[in-house]
């Protein structure tokens, strides 16, 4: 019996015939399918990124803005300032409640208007106490004031802020914060209630007096 021997020169032949050709348009579209994939993947990682706040002391809250400030791109004005407000809130309450032995804010914010109300809260606790209840309180509110001017809609945005940094606090420090942080919240509500009532009365129509009838 006899075993068909096959040509070597044949069989390399018809493998490297049957081969895919690899053609230098297929070669482009790899090589721009890859750029896109690494393109995407570090776009991820930089967005990512931009999201990680450090830890920050009362001195470097001052001294003016992280290096990992949070990227305002395609971040409407009323969200940055809702945001800032917001982390403001949620680690002046941290530091607080460690009586200042950690991070107090780092804006989220380069604007000068979030830059401005930081300013203006901070000049608020020269020369008191800078975390009893009053102090802390006043610069909580007067940076909310500052970034709601004499909008009562921006007022109450601001508040609603107050209260989601209230609870990020809160659940930062697995639901147990010191009476301090309760008082203070409290004082922040009434500064909330009475500006807001200010404002309001000065909003509202003049009553004028009915025509008395000479008749």
């Amino acid at each position: 019996m006899r075993i068909a021997h096959t040509n070597v020169n044949d069989f390399n032949k018809n493998v490297n015939h049957n081969a895919p050709k690899t053609t230098t348009e297929e070669t482009q579209k790899k090589e721009s399918t890859l750029a896109a994939d690494n393109t995407e993947n570090k776009d991820r990682v930089e967005k990512d990124t931009a999201h990680y706040t450090p830890a920050y002391t009362k001195g470097t809250a001052k001294s003016g803005i992280s290096p990992h400030a949070l990227s305002e791109t395609g971040k409407s004005a009323k969200r940055i300032m809702n945001d800032s407000m917001r982390e403001m809130v949620a680690n002046t309450l941290n530091a607080q409640a460690a009586n200042g032995a950690v991070s107090n804010y780092v804006p989220l914010s380069k604007d000068s208007a979030i830059l401005d109300a930081l300013k203006a809260a901070e000049a608020t606790s020269e020369g008191k106490d800078y975390w009893s209840v009053d102090a802390t309180a006043e610069r909580i509110f007067t940076f909310a004031k500052t970034l709601a001017g004499d909008d009562v809609d921006k007022l109450d945005k601001m508040r609603e802020a107050f209260d989601k940094g209230f609870n990020q606090a809160l659940g930062e420090k697995r639901g147990k914060l010191p009476s301090i942080s309760y008082e203070t919240r409290d004082k922040v509500y009434e500064l909330f209630d009475n500006y807001k009532k200010e404002l309001q009365e000065k909003k509202a129509p003049e009553t004028v007096p009915n025509a008395v009838d000479a008749n």
